[in-house]
């Protein structure tokens, strides 16, 4: 694939705010990654506006169609379409980096192991590490014991390198940045209508203690987890928030991370 496929229906000012590593030429896998990236995010972006424009068509004569609003959906159009590229996207990116890279699959380095010989073990390790972490937010810290637990199978299944060494990640947090420490290995997500396999870089740590600080700086620093924030002491409210703020692909997982923490409060 060279950049005239790539850029297709790209408009000239578009195309410009690509960086030049899209032509290929590039051994850098991060700046390779942010122009396929970006180029994803255009993409999404112009996938909204055909639907806006279908919409307007639609509601023409709709009173409530006002120019400001147009402009407001506009904005928050581009906002998403920039954040699910940086989440993920729909996997344009990972294919404009295979084909740009001679269309190899980045095999997978990791494995999942166990980390604790038991469920009690993984809660009398964490367990402390978890209370002192999360008092400066007010979480419940038995709720966020479980989400480890639930995402990494009591410990029993947490991310390593090939050559055994542990992510310490405990709560499915992938990495950003082709800079950050990271294993890829393949995850099952729900994409709406089905579970489909896919191969992601998953962040690693040096300790558990940076797991639990990253997660809660993932919490703390975004709008998407206000209500998660908001829940204090709830456990229920905990759950269901994080359950509907996008944390994890599964419908299921609000209930999922109650049925741990029942198990995790039996532990105690």
């Amino acid at each position: 694939m060279g950049p005239t496929s790539i850029v297709g229906d790209l408009t000239y000012s578009q195309y410009n705010r690509l960086p030049h590593v899209i032509d290929g030429n590039s051994n850098r896998d991060e700046d390779l990654l942010k122009a396929a990236q970006q180029f994803e995010s255009l993409f999404i972006d112009m996938w909204l506006k055909s639907a806006r424009d279908a919409n307007q068509v639609i509601a023409k004569d709709n009173l409530m169609q006002s120019q400001e609003l147009q402009l407001h959906q506009e904005m928050r159009d581009h906002e998403m379409a920039v954040h699910m590229s940086q989440q993920g996207g729909i996997g344009l990116a990972e294919v404009i980096v295979r084909q740009l890279k001679g269309g190899q699959a980045p095999p997978p380095d990791g494995i999942r192991s166990p980390e604790f010989a038991s469920p009690q073990n993984f809660v009398n390790t964490l367990k402390p590490i978890v209370e002192k972490a999360v008092k400066k937010l007010g979480l419940p810290p038995l709720a966020v014991l479980s989400q480890a637990a639930l995402e990494t199978g009591w410990g029993q299944k947490v991310i390593g390198h090939a050559k055994g060494d542990s992510s310490h990640n405990l709560f499915g947090i992938k990495a950003q940045s082709l800079s950050d420490p990271h294993v890829r290995i393949s995850s099952r997500e729900f994409d709406g209508s089905q579970w489909r396999d896919k191969l992601d870089r998953f962040k690693s740590y040096p300790d558990w203690q940076s797991s639990i600080n990253d997660y809660l700086e993932k919490i703390s620093s975004s709008d998407r987890y206000s209500q998660v924030l908001a829940s204090g002491s709830d456990v229920g409210a905990f759950a269901s928030a994080m359950g509907s703020s996008g944390y994890a692909t599964d419908p299921n997982y609000a209930q999922k991370l109650l049925n741990v923490y029942e198990q995790v409060v039996g532990l105690e």
